[in-house]
């Protein structure tokens, strides 16, 4: 296992730019690694899951490369006033990757999986680039950006910056309810698997977003226990997500 601790320069930001590549030891010869997208949640970093040491033993015993990306406080957003960490992460980051790291950009190679706010950027993943990526496991998501905006009125200059007006974000792509609905019947979406607490603060809007997902998402989980929106709900969880990739690379 090694760990490549990176500060790269992003066309797309304008800026450099940090993230971390966890890359294993069991992958030989010129065949191209499969890789997981690994998304901090909102008051993380890019160094969040490393800190973690007994999630990322599991990690070491998969023959995947793990990239983890700092993208701030941005919800993984083309911002209205900011970055394009969208961009970033899901177009301009594979590609460099492919050319450093031998890092596969073939969809049955690719995994995406996030806590909170990069729950919420698993899903746009999935539903935006449904032909990109294999599977997607998204814990504690940040589903509902309107409902939030309302419980959350001190943050609403953030949420401007970010997504622009309430009724800009409701049409937009940033809108995972707008997305959802919009996805074509015939669009085959990756398998996704959503995980929430029952006393997590958005559980209600998980709830929401799973009543729509079981109507319109023909590879869809949910699965909640007790919980709240903390490392002792996602810890057994992420063993679950890194168990099912094991899966997945064995077939």
């Amino acid at each position: 296992m090694a760990v490549s601790s990176l500060r790269i320069f992003s066309d797309s930001l304008a800026l450099h730019i940090e993230l971390n590549v966890w890359l294993p030891d069991n992958v030989s010869g010129e065949k191209a690694i499969p890789v997981l997208y690994l998304l901090h949640g909102l008051t993380d970093d890019h160094n969040g899951y490393l800190l973690h040491s007994p999630l990322m033993k599991y990690v070491n015993e998969m023959p995947v490369a793990v990239v983890m990306p700092q993208v701030h406080r941005s919800y993984y957003t083309d911002m209205k006033q900011g970055g394009k960490y969208w961009t970033f992460v899901s177009q301009e980051l594979p590609q460099k990757l492919k050319q450093w790291y031998r890092i596969s950009d073939k969809p049955e190679d690719t995994f995406v999986a996030g806590l909170s706010m990069g729950g919420y950027a698993a899903l746009k993943w999935a539903l935006r680039y449904p032909h990109k990526i294999k599977a997607a496991w998204a814990l504690s998501p940040a589903v509902d950006i309107t409902d939030m905006r309302k419980r959350m009125p001190e943050r609403e200059e953030e949420f401007q910056w970010i997504f622009g007006s309430i009724s800009e974000f409701e049409s937009s792509e940033n809108n995972l309810f707008h997305l959802l609905r919009q996805t074509d019947d015939n669009v085959t979406l990756p398998a996704m698997k959503q995980y929430c607490g029952r006393q997590d603060y958005l559980y209600e809007d998980n709830k929401r977003f799973q009543e729509l997902a079981e109507a319109k998402w023909g590879n869809y989980e949910f699965y909640e226990s007790d919980g709240e929106h903390d490392w002792d709900f996602w810890y057994p969880n992420f063993e679950h997500v890194f168990s099912e990739i094991k899966q997945y690379l064995h077939h």
